[in-house]
């Protein structure tokens, strides 16, 4: 199967389709504002997953590809960091658009109670410098996959792979 890379900028939220929400059991979201202690806990939550289609009247594919330009200070293991300063503003503004736009879709569409707190988790990665990767062997570009959206009680955020290779 091949998917396309969407360069960031030609992101259109109104591509994206929803399949049905399927409950799930999975490692508990982190959200942005819980210390650091609680990161490195195996808790698990019940919740809900969503996948992400991703359609135009060219091609339909699982999920959303976007081309994902950064440069990496170092590699270690499954992180890498990268220079915050470094990002264009442009891109920061697209990044946060895109995971915006996907939660408020998602939202709307569910009509998800205003007591569930949206989780910009992409956002609070980059801004942090420090960002899990995942390596492939085919390819020299960065990109970002968004899968789907997960959701529990309290919060809800989109699901995500940043892949090198």
């Amino acid at each position: 199967m091949m998917n396309i890379i969407i360069p960031y900028e030609k992101f259109d939220p109104t591509h994206i389709f929803f399949l049905e929400k399927r409950p799930t059991n999975f490692r508990e979201p982190i959200s942005s504002i819980e210390s650091e202690k609680w990161q490195n806990m195996n808790k698990t939550a019940t919740g809900n997953y969503t996948k992400i289609i991703y359609s135009t009247k060219y091609f339909s594919m699982n999920g959303i590809y976007l081309s994902f330009p950064i440069i990496p200070l170092t590699i270690h293991k499954n992180y890498i960091s990268i220079s915050v300063f470094d990002l264009s503003e442009e891109f920061l503004t697209y990044m946060r658009t895109i995971e915006t736009k996907c939660l408020e879709y998602y939202s709307e569409f569910y009509s998800i109670n205003k007591k569930k707190r949206p989780v910009y988790h992409l956002m609070h990665q980059i801004q942090t410098g420090n960002i899990k990767y995942y390596k492939e062997n085919h390819g020299s570009k960065t990109y970002i996959k968004i899968s789907g959206i997960w959701d529990t009680e309290i919060e809800y955020g989109i699901t995500y792979k940043i892949i090198m290779g």
